[in-house]
């Protein structure tokens, strides 16, 4: 685990993409923080990468989203796309499983862009 100089957790960039905040999100839940803090990427990449060494604790039945528990307890969700869930996982390719012990830069979620 790597862990900041403040004391906080590094994380590694997930994807490829270009950096937002949450309120530019067209999505209420997401700029409204009601999930908790984060950002937003905007991808120019279709793989989502493990950000730090964990344990997937839960992978979205619609395969869209995956939540990682880091060494120092913290819970990490990443979220593809909006509005994603109607896609019923359809052009999705889910790589872990839950409760697999996972590696920062690991691929976790394919996507098609």
């Amino acid at each position: 685990m790597d862990v900041a100089p403040s004391g906080g957790l590094l994380l590694n960039a997930p994807l490829q993409g270009w950096v937002a905040s949450l309120e530019e999100t067209p999505d209420a839940v997401f700029a409204e923080r009601m999930l908790g803090d984060g950002l937003a990427i905007d991808p120019t990449g279709s793989v989502l990468h493990a950000p730090c060494d964990g344990r997937v604790i839960s992978v979205h039945r619609a395969r869209h989203a995956v939540t990682l528990r880091a060494g120092n307890g913290a819970e990490i969700l990443m979220h593809v796309g909006l509005e994603t869930v109607a896609l019923d996982g359809e052009g999705f390719s889910v790589h872990v499983a839950e409760g697999q012990a996972v590696k920062a830069g690991q691929a976790l979620i394919g996507f098609d862009l």
